[in-house]
C-alpha cells in the first residue's frame, strides 16, 4: 500500500501560470490537485456546483439567455462601492468592444479584460416587441448595479457563487428600444461574470419567444 504526495511548480495547467500541481499517489490510482492562491480564494464560474439549466428554466416562463453584449474599459471602484456608481449609456465614451459569451449565457469579464480588479460596465441596446411587465434574473458572483435605460433597477452584493438566479427585479418595459447597463465590481480578483435573462411576469399574457426582451437595435418584424 503506497501513498505519496508530489508537488510540482507548474508554468500552466487549468489554473494557470504558476499554480501548485499535487499530485497523490493510492495504490493504482491517482489523485491530482491544482492550487493557486487567487483562484482558490475565489473559485471561477466553471468550477462552481451551478444548478442544471432545466432545473432553472423548466420552472419559468423565459425566455434564454442573452448572447450579446458590450464591455468598457476598467475604472476605478469609487470609496462607496458600487452605490457610488452613476449609470452610464452607450453613446458615452468608455471604450466599449465586444464581449463574447460562452455556454449557458456566461460572460466571462474577466478572461477577455485580462484584469481581476476594479469596475466593468457591461451593456448593451435592448428591444421588446410586447411592452408589459417582466423579472430580470442576473447571475452574478461578486456585486452588480442595473440599470434599464439609466435608471437603477437593481443593486445586489456579492453572491459567492454565481448562478442562473442570484438576484431577480421586476421590470416595466414600454414596447420598442431601450437599453441595459450592468456594473459589475470585480472584487480584488474575485470577480468573474455575469449571466442575464428575462422571465414573462404571472398574470401578464404570454408572448412569443422572439417577443422576450433581447440584445439588438431593431425590434423583430418592427418598421
Amino acid at each position: 500500500f503506497v501513498f505519496v504526495w508530489t508537488f510540482v511548480w507548474g508554468g500552466g495547467g487549468w489554473l494557470g501560470l504558476g499554480a501548485t500541481r499535487v499530485v497523490g499517489h493510492l495504490g493504482y490510482g491517482i489523485l491530482a490537485f491544482e492550487f493557486s492562491g487567487p483562484v482558490m480564494q475565489h473559485l471561477g464560474p466553471l468550477m462552481m456546483p451551478k444548478r442544471p439549466v432545466a432545473e432553472f428554466l423548466k420552472r419559468m416562463r423565459h425566455g434564454g439567455f442573452w448572447g450579446k453584449w458590450k464591455m468598457s474599459r476598467q475604472f476605478e471602484l469609487p470609496k462607496g462601492g458600487l452605490e457610488g456608481v452613476d449609470a452610464v449609456l452607450l453613446e458615452e465614451k468608455r471604450d466599449w468592444r465586444a464581449l463574447s459569451v460562452g455556454g449557458e449565457g456566461f460572460a466571462d469579464v474577466r478572461g477577455q479584460a485580462g484584469e481581476v480588479n476594479g469596475l466593468y460596465f457591461v451593456a448593451e441596446k435592448m428591444c421588446v416587441n410586447v411592452g408589459g411587465r417582466w423579472v430580470l434574473w442576473v447571475g452574478h458572483d461578486t456585486g452588480v448595479r442595473v440599470y434599464v435605460d439609466g435608471r437603477e433597477v437593481l443593486l445586489a452584493r456579492d453572491a459567492g457563487r454565481l448562478n442562473f438566479d442570484n438576484s431577480r427585479c421586476e421590470v416595466e418595459l414600454t414596447e420598442g428600444e431601450h437599453e441595459l447597463c450592468v456594473a459589475l465590481d470585480m472584487s480584488a480578483g474575485g470577480g468573474w461574470g455575469l449571466s442575464v435573462s428575462w422571465e414573462r411576469m404571472e398574470g401578464e399574457k404570454m408572448v412569443k419567444l422572439e417577443d422576450f426582451p433581447r440584445a439588438g437595435t431593431r425590434a423583430r418584424g418592427r418598421g
